[in-house]
């Protein structure tokens, strides 16, 4: 019954998640589940997208947009600021020039700096992104300093799952039924040397990250630390 019910999940997400496109799941008898397209198809036509349900650019080089994470100026600028932290733009620079190696290289129209929940400051790449973004995570103004505390220890533990998980529950998709439910350090490689500790180690993590998740208001949180274990395993 178990087995019948989860099938039936997957297959109702799947329904809704491709409702509109060209593809369309359907039960395939003596093998499962299976995906159809619903129409004739040409070379270069686009079957599915989405959105991702939850993103995080884990270092501060490149320069991206908190948003869409698409580089923030050319790349002879993205080298520059590889080498030289100097070179990266201040919200004091005019909002439309950005260093670089010559003069037309600076121009971007659009580049702006903006609110962001996750560091201290963001770029975005256009007024839209970071429009979007603040709507986006608008349930988080007003908590920018437990955000911030709690991505710097998701940094520190290098765990980039944890912010991506938090992403996730803002969304408050209907992703989370469908993901796979076992605990974080059940869906990880293990060293070869002293293995338990490294699961203690991984515990201890997840416990201080919920610990510092809880102290957010957000409306998916989630029921227990086991609950998001299996939030950060998924993922």
């Amino acid at each position: 019954a178990t087995s019948a019910t989860s099938a039936a999940q997957r297959l109702a997400f799947f329904t809704t998640l491709f409702k509109g496109s060209k593809l369309a799941v359907k039960e395939c008898t003596g093998k499962g589940v299976g995906v159809y397209t619903t129409e004739k198809i040409a070379e270069g036509d686009v079957l599915f997208g989405e959105d991702p349900d939850g993103t995080f650019q884990w270092r501060t080089q490149p320069l991206a947009c908190e948003h869409c994470l698409r580089l923030v100026g050319t790349l002879d600028y993205q080298m520059r600021l590889l080498f030289d932290l100097a070179a990266k733009p201040s919200p004091e620079n005019d909002r439309n020039l950005l260093p670089a190696l010559t003069e037309p290289e600076r121009v971007l129209a659009e580049a702006k700096h903006g609110w962001t929940t996750w560091r201290d400051e963001a770029w975005y790449c256009s007024s839209a992104c970071a429009a979007s973004h603040r709507e986006a995570f608008a349930a988080l103004v007003g908590q920018e300093h437990l955000v911030q505390a709690f991505v710097a220890h998701a940094i520190e533990v290098r765990t980039p799952f944890f912010v991506i998980a938090l992403k996730v529950l803002l969304k408050g998709s209907g992703l989370l039924p469908n993901l796979l439910q076992k605990p974080y350090w059940d869906c990880v490689d293990l060293p070869e040397e002293d293995p338990a500790e490294y699961i203690e180690e991984m515990k201890r993590d997840l416990a201080t990250s919920w610990g510092l998740l809880k102290k957010l208001t957000i409306p998916c949180m989630p029921e227990s630390m086991e609950a998001y274990a299996c939030l950060v395993g998924s993922l």
